[in-house]
């Protein structure tokens, strides 16, 4: 599968919330900008910062609920 600035990432069934996947960049910027200098610790940032992103930057995932008109028409098809 391909991916493009509007497709969102997913992993199995579960999408990457853009919003805590910005939060969480953002709380380790600090430490990212520090290991800017040396490549072995940038890549141990990055590395960490995107097992961070994809463990807790998901989407909570709800419950699939029908909609009014849909348990209407289940039930109609269950009463027919």
């Amino acid at each position: 599968m391909k991916y493009s600035a509007t497709t969102p990432y997913r992993d199995h069934d579960r999408e990457l919330s853009i919003v805590k996947s910005v939060q969480i960049i953002q709380h380790h910027v600090a430490r990212l900008i520090e290991s800017i200098g040396n490549l072995d610790q940038l890549s141990e940032t990055l590395q960490d910062l995107v097992a961070r992103v994809l463990k807790n930057g998901r989407k909570d995932k709800r419950q699939k609920r029908l909609t009014t008109y849909q348990q209407i028409r289940a039930l109609e098809q269950t009463l027919a």
